[in-house]
């Protein structure tokens, strides 16, 4: 899997020097960086896709990003705008769930953002809440 992620940042890098407003390539970019654990990098590819073409995936993108980071407010706030702009987007309904849950901000808040992920197609972490007794 290690490979695939450094051929996507690769790619991306390719991309970008041949567009430097290509907002796609950074939050692929940034989505790489995120799965190899060097999340402040993923931060700012997915901040510099939002600069350049806000849109559902980079927020949630960042929004990812931003729970790595441990900065769940600002977590949430990407996933709400990404799904303000894609109401289906079960990846940023599972993130702000994990988010609110991680933050103990609000455990109720977090299983609904779990829920709706599940009925989207993302059960796993939901799942596991409901494992763990933290959803019921």
């Amino acid at each position: 899997m290690l490979g695939r992620y450094l051929e996507v940042i690769q790619d991306a890098n390719r991309a970008i020097s041949l567009n430097p407003n290509h907002s796609y390539a950074y939050a692929a970019r940034g989505r790489a960086y995120h799965w190899l654990g060097q999340f402040e990098k993923a931060f700012w590819d997915c901040d510099k896709a939002i600069q350049i073409q806000p849109n559902a995936w980079a927020f949630t993108c960042r929004g990812r990003a931003n729970a790595a980071l441990h900065q769940y407010d600002r977590s949430i706030r990407d996933c709400d705008q990404a799904i303000l702009m894609d109401p289906k987007d079960a990846e940023a309904y599972e993130i702000r769930g994990l988010s609110y849950v991680l933050s103990k901000k609000s455990d109720k808040e977090g299983c609904r953002s779990l829920r709706k992920a599940c009925e989207l197609g993302k059960c796993e972490a939901y799942e596991v809440g409901k494992r763990d007794r933290i959803c019921r």
